[in-house]
């Protein structure tokens, strides 16, 4: 199951990045070869890049192809789904963001219920151990890859690609964004890999699904990224409490 789970998140975040870049970039002169040198290029460092930090690899891919869609003023997915960062309003980002954490605290208090219920003990998030590992260096060269790297490509990819893209684009409506924000949210769960966060990351998923269809997309990354440095902030408190 979890191999199935690992191919998941390479497939997902790894390449739905690169495949989308090489469909929607073009370049003036010598098109084919430059994709070709870039494709080649990224999956060789996707070996080199440490785990942690490979996430930068699609960070990279994405945040040109935002400033692609820029110049493109033809493009309208840049202004129906506001990736201009102009149109962000930090004190509405915060407003959702608490009411994006309140419906996490309420859910992640319910699944532990339901665990201690069942007598099921589990783990924490694969990444939030990796972190808890580190040295004071280690985690602090490690945490962008999590509070900033992260929201930006899983938004892209979870609630901009497959939210958007896919599934709204065949399922339409009121009944239609409550398939796809489901949908969605399930393989983002379950691509997280971790049942005590399970219904936590659903709800968050769900949440940003509005955002991203309502707000725009910078909403729903501010939200991903609030949850995200709450919980790296709470490690590096305890790391620096035991010196």
């Amino acid at each position: 199951m979890e191999i199935l789970i690992n191919i998941l998140i390479i497939l997902l975040l790894y390449l739905v990045p690169l495949i989308v870049f090489t469909k929607t970039i073009t370049w003036h002169k010598y098109s084919k070869l430059v994709s070709i040198v870039i494709v080649f290029a990224y999956i060789g460092l996707l070996f080199i890049v440490p785990s942690m930090q490979g996430n930068i690899l699609p960070f990279i891919l994405i945040v040109f192809m935002m400033f692609r869609m820029k110049g493109e003023s033809l493009n309208g997915d840049y202004y129906n789904y506001r990736f201009s960062i102009k149109e962000f309003k930090l004190a509405n980002g915060f407003r959702y963001a608490l009411v994006g954490y309140g419906m996490v605290i309420v859910v992640s208090i319910i699944t532990q219920l339901l665990l201690f219920a069942f007598g099921i003990q589990a783990k924490s998030q694969e990444v939030v151990e990796v972190l808890s590992g580190y040295n004071l260096i280690e985690f602090l060269i490690a945490a962008p890859s999590a509070v900033i790297f992260a929201p930006i490509v899983e938004e892209y990819v979870f609630r901009y690609v497959l939210f958007q893209k896919i599934f709204r684009k065949s399922l339409t409506g009121k009944g239609g964004f409550l398939i796809s924000s489901f949908l969605v949210s399930i393989i983002f769960a379950i691509a997280h890999n971790n049942l005590s966060a399970f219904g936590m990351l659903f709800i968050i998923s769900f949440y940003n699904c509005y955002l991203i269809e309502k707000k725009g997309y910078w909403y729903a990354v501010f939200n991903h990224f609030f949850v995200n440095v709450i919980t790296t902030s709470f490690l590096f408190a305890s790391k620096l409490m035991q010196g």
